[in-house]
């Protein structure tokens, strides 16, 4: 059971505790940080435990996300080879978090919600799920003094697909954003699969893709723009917003504060 919940974390199907990185900020169509595909499976300092496996995951060169390796090839492994990849992944895992969790310890600052640098805006997005499927993002937004200047909730239908629902409620706030003409703008979410998917080369033919794409176009309107995974502990206002946002019938935008 330990080995699938790895290999459901290392595809993003599953939070992390630590995750892999406390923090880290990147641009949103520039790959600039270390993936998850990167910690696991391309990392020099772990490579040699994929060339050496006993079976070959020679394969690994064409892939970008663990999910799309395991998707495309899978199927084409034995029982054996699964296991042996399931059983290096936990191990590897292990030992990142081992070290993640040194480096929280010293550096126990990456666990707080930042403000944002002058001009920029900070907008934290999150998704919330009723027991029937069906969704709501929240989203707050807060300045370079941590003020906040504005909120705003939507409705997700069920799809059955929470990273679609997360990237559809990311997408909804930031239209928000563009249309009140902010031009510096920094996306906080805890969906660690939707940001590996933005800073990813894949253009397989999905909803989701697509999805992904209007991001992508939207966030290039902008002046500056910055998409970042966050941990779910610095993500707390967003999280409450969605939660509180499942009792809304309709779209909801707060201009200058969050709903009291």
């Amino acid at each position: 059971m330990k080995f699938c919940r790895v290999c459901g974390r290392a595809c993003g199907r599953f939070p992390s505790c630590l995750g892999l990185k406390s923090y880290y900020g990147v641009r949103a169509w520039k790959v600039e940080y270390e993936t998850r595909y990167h910690v696991l499976i391309e990392c020099e300092k772990i490579k040699h435990i994929w060339d050496n496996a006993p079976f070959d995951f020679k394969g690994r060169a064409s892939h970008s996300l663990i999910l799309e390796w395991m998707v495309v090839e899978c199927d084409k492994w034995g029982r054996d080879q699964r296991c042996s990849f399931a059983i290096a992944l936990y191990y590897i895992w292990e030992a990142k978090n081992e070290s993640m969790a040194k480096s929280v310890q010293e550096h126990p600052t990456t666990l707080k919600w930042v403000k944002p640098r002058e001009p920029f805006i900070k907008l934290n997005v999150d998704v919330a799920l009723k027991d029937n499927g069906e969704g709501s993002a929240g989203g707050v937004f807060r300045d370079h003094e941590g003020l906040c200047v504005g909120a705003f909730s939507s409705k997700i239908p069920a799809m059955r697909d929470i990273a679609l629902m997360e990237a559809m409620g990311m997408k909804k706030d930031i239209d928000v954003v563009q249309e009140g003409g902010i031009t510096h703008l920094i996306v906080e979410t805890d969906a660690k699969l939707v940001v590996d998917m933005l800073h990813s080369t894949c253009t397989h033919v999905s909803k989701l893709s697509a999805t992904y794409r209007s991001i992508l176009e939207v966030c290039m309107q902008f002046r500056d723009c910055e998409i970042r995974w966050i941990l779910r502990t610095c993500n707390g206002s967003a999280d409450c917003m969605a939660k509180v946002a499942l009792s809304f019938s309709c779209n909801m935008t707060w201009p200058n504060s969050v709903p009291i």
